[in-house]
């Protein structure tokens, strides 16, 4: 019975589905679409379609305009063949009458104007190691320069003078329109550049920019470039903007002029203010290191000084007073065919007037001492750089020559009442450097030969006059006056030759190198009496002392990358020579001392987008002529340091282990690392003395500190919400021996720093963003009782409303606030309003802004050492109000 249902069950299905096979059968229908051009098209919609229209099925022709779509044809029968795509007309084909298979159909092209429609791009596209960022989808209402809107990317971050790093790291190349224009310079465009002229932000990921070593020397280093929008290309584009206001009169005016054309580029900007934009800092240059190391070029720091200032981590446009012009061209062009050459020069002059004091309390084992002071200052710095290089950037040859001449000078003048004493102090300093940096590299049989050739000299020179100074030198007189002058000379020869081969994804190169170093020092003080008589002082360093360093290395360079691991190493062996003649101690010469700098990196990809990383490396170095010589060097108005010590040698050792996750599709990105550094110094003494204390510095032969360092980081954008989210903090602890009051104490510090930063945009009318920094120190000596808490928060926000009107507002609120030692400082608050109008007729910006709003007078600023804490007041700008216009040309 049941065998008898289920027969008659199978004969009902079998008779309903015959039906449908007869009627209804699989069909196929293909073809080429082209332009009137006869060149294929990509992207059309081709639709099969019943006789009124209805869809039977569709698909997307592919890059060589072909297209093959499988139906089945069941009561809908295929009468139409439908093409339609944006930019081109809707075309309608009979299947029956008017088409064959293997057809060419020609498209006719049409513009269509969509009123009241926005078409918005993808924010972010990956193709290998390059991610493109559309810069509309982060850029705000309100964002002027190139750099506000990098600083939104997440893994992006710009700091105050423009420079870019990249998940914690210096990028090592900056491109406008692939062109490296500005060098490590590139602080001029992202500070300057106007926002609304990026199309799009490139990252390129482990960039290698000599195309020679490109696949050979593998790079972890990032590059970044900046494609313009095409209505600013082959054109020069003019940005002015001018603005004037009162209490007193204020102006903030520049003039940027940008050419981007196909083979060459120029970029020119004048600016001018007085309202606190410390412009001068963007001729600055980043620190741009190559793979090997060899642009580590240091500058010649400033030994004299002539007022001490307290720690500012308000910003300085707050609270300085000041007069800033700078100029800049940048011209890259074609030399020849195989040739570029450019061209940099700039020039600036800032004039900075500051009004601040200070209480300081002195926490001594056997004492405490407060210290009252009160400061005016005016300082001027005028600088002029001039860059020529000549380049050759191809697969079968490189060539790089660079002539760098900076020329430097600061006037300093002060007015000091400490503890009811007055003093008058004035700093002189002018810095000279030339510096030329020639790199090749050719290929020769189945090796790379790279040769490089550093030459420098810099010349330092430094007078500094105290009247009267708040302590003697020589005996226990009465001294009027105090001048001293310092002169540096430095010369630096640095030859390098390497050889490079590749074995089955392992790159290993031999460099061999010779580096030969000569400084010089002269310095001498005069002291003047209450009579006026004056004596030079015997033991100010003699008048001439000089160090002479020699070294031959050799290096053995490894680069592996293959599957999941990539393995750095370096092996230098390093023979040194150095000779030093300080006149107060007799010649000492070390002949040949043999040091071992190993450094290696192991990364581990344990996913697709995460990595494990672990990077060691050890130092050996040797002291500056400074560590070595006798004798008096004025830091301030009231603290003198006196060396004593024979050769210093330092050996550090430096650890870190890290995990990064890296999603930028998802635009994710975040790193944790924890470091180990430990530093071995063989200083016997150093003598110093400020006025109300002398101290022993010098810190036991073989004298070890520990810093243990804990560090986050983590950038987001939502698409969905429009939001950037960036969060970054970290922990530093360090043990050592510290010298007080002629004593030796063990002691402990630890320091915490939090930062966060969330943008937002609500919709097209309305965005937020946040900042807020949180920092935390603490020091206590093991055994005594000197113990110092300090804490400083810092909270802004700011909200952008726009109209339909072309008006934008924006609200900007501060906050800051601090305690030391369980005890809160007054908190400081600042607000600022700007409003801005676009006209619809020449697309220029009328704004108008506000600075300090509640007109704050002082700020007060909380800083610590290991003697005590230092309470400062700087006196703040007044409330200020600017009326500008911005327009191209």
């Amino acid at each position: 019975m049941k065998s008898s249902i289920y027969h008659r069950i199978i004969l009902v299905l079998t008779i309903a589905i015959i039906p449908t096979f007869i009627f209804s059968q699989i069909r196929s229908v293909h073809g080429i679409v082209v332009n009137k051009q006869r060149e294929p098209i990509s992207g059309i919609q081709v639709m099969v379609c019943s006789a009124d229209t209805a869809i039977i099925a569709f698909k997307t022709t592919g890059s060589n305009g072909v297209f093959k779509i499988n139906y089945t044809d069941t009561a809908l029968r295929a009468q139409l063949l439908i093409f339609t795509s944006l930019n081109y007309k809707k075309t309608i084909v009979s299947v029956q009458n008017n088409f064959r298979n293997g057809d060419t159909t020609v498209l006719d092209s049409q513009v269509y104007e969509l009123p009241n429609i926005q078409v918005q791009a993808s924010p972010i596209q990956i193709k290998g190691d390059t991610i493109t960022y559309n810069a509309a989808t982060f850029a705000g209402k309100l964002d002027r320069v190139i750099g506000d809107v990098l600083q939104k990317i997440p893994g992006v971050s710009v700091d105050a003078n423009g420079q870019i790093t990249y998940q914690g790291e210096p990028i090592n190349k900056f491109y406008i329109d692939g062109k490296n224009l500005l060098e490590n310079g590139y602080g001029l465009a992202t500070k300057n550049v106007p926002a609304d002229m990026i199309d799009k932000i490139e990252i390129y990921e482990k960039h290698q920019p000599i195309k020679i070593l490109d696949g050979i020397q593998t790079s972890r280093k990032a590059a970044v470039n900046i494609t313009t929008k095409n209505k600013y290309k082959n054109k020069l584009t003019t940005q002015v903007n001018a603005a004037v206001g009162g209490k007193p009169l204020i102006w903030d005016a520049s003039v940027l002029g940008l050419a981007i054309h196909k083979n060459q580029q120029a970029l020119h900007l004048y600016k001018s203010n007085n309202i606190g934009k410390a412009a001068l800092k963007e001729l600055q240059t980043a620190p741009v290191y190559g793979e090997d190391g060899l642009e580590k070029q240091e500058n010649l720091p400033r030994y004299l000084s002539a007022l001490y200032t307290a720690n500012q981590s308000m910003l300085q446009q707050r609270f300085v007073f000041n007069e800033t012009h700078v100029a800049s061209t940048n011209i890259l062009r074609p030399l020849t065919s195989k040739y570029d050459i450019r061209l940099q020069a700039s020039a600036g002059i800032e004039s900075l007037q500051q009004q601040q004091g200070a209480n300081t309390l002195l926490l001594l084992p056997t004492d405490t001492i407060r210290i009252v002071e009160d400061a005016q200052f005016k300082t001027q710095t005028r600088k002029v750089t001039a860059t020529a290089t000549i380049t050759a950037n191809t697969h079968q040859e490189y060539f790089n020559n660079k002539l760098n001449i900076i020329f430097d000078s600061d006037r300093e003048f002060a007015g000091l009442r400490t503890n009811n004493s007055n003093n008058n102090q004035s700093l002189n300093t002018h810095r000279l450097q030339i510096s030329n940096h020639l790199t090749t590299v050719k290929k020769w049989r189945n090796t790379l030969v790279e040769v490089q050739s550093i030459n420098s000299l810099k010349r330092n020179d430094e007078v500094l006059m105290l009247a009267p100074p708040l302590f003697a030198l020589k005996g226990n007189s009465f001294t009027s006056e105090l001048l001293q002058q310092f002169n540096q000379t430095v010369f630096t020869s640095h030859q390098t030759i390497s050889f490079r081969k590749q074995f089955k994804g392992v790159q290993i190169a031999q460099v061999l190198g010779i580096k030969y170093e000569y400084r010089q020092v002269t310095s001498q003080i005069r002291q003047a009496d209450s009579t006026g008589q004056s004596e030079i002082l015997p033991d100010s360093f003699q008048n001439n002392s000089h160090w002479r360093h020699g070294s031959v290395y050799s290096t053995t360079q490894m680069n592996y990358r293959t599957g999941r691991w990539w393995i750095n190493a370096n092996v230098p062996v390093i023979a040194n020579t150095i000779n030093y003649n300080p006149q107060i101690q007799s010649s000492v010469v070390r002949s040949m001392p043999i040091v071992f700098n190993p450094a290696a990196t192991v990364t581990y990809a344990v996913a697709p987008l995460q990595e494990l990383f672990i990077t060691s490396s050890k130092e050996t170095t040797f002291g500056n002529l400074l560590d070595v010589v006798g004798g008096y060097i004025v830091r301030n108005n009231r603290f003198i340091s006196s060396n004593q010590s024979p050769l210093r040698k330092t050996n550090s050792i430096n650890t870190t282990v890290g995990y990064s996750y890296k999603n930028q599709l998802s635009m994710l990105f975040g790193k944790v690392s924890v470091s180990y550094f430990t530093l071995q110094t063989n200083v016997l003494t150093q003598n110093s003395f400020d006025g109300f204390i002398n101290k022993q510095l010098g810190i036991l032969t073989n004298n070890n500190q520990q810093t243990l360092a804990l560090s986050a980081d983590v950038g987001k954008y939502f698409e969905k919400t429009k939001t950037t989210i960036k969060a970054a903090g970290g922990v530093n602890f360090n043990a050592g021996i510290q010298g007080i009051e002629s004593a030796l104490f063990k002691y402990r510090s630890n320091t915490q720093s939090y930062n966060v930063i969330a943008q937002q945009k609500w919709n097209k009318y309305l965005q937020t963003e946040y900042t807020g920094t949180l920092t935390l120190q603490n020091f206590q000596t093991v055994g005594t009782t000197l113990h110092f808490t300090n804490q400083l928060f810092n909270s802004k926000i700011s909200v952008t409303a726009s109209t339909a009107y072309r008006l934008n507002f924006q609200l900007v609120g501060e906050v800051q606030s601090g305690s030391l030692a369980g005890q809160r400082i007054t908190p400081l608050f600042f607000n600022d309003v700007v409003v801005k109008w676009q006209p619809k007729t020449n697309g220029g910006d009328i704004w108008c802004s506000i600075f300090n709003v509640f007109n704050q007078t002082n700020l007060f600023d909380v800083s610590a050492n290991p003697l005590g804490t230092s309470i400062t007041y700087i006196q703040l700008r007044p409330r200020q109000i600017l009326l500008g216009y911005s327009f191209k040309l």
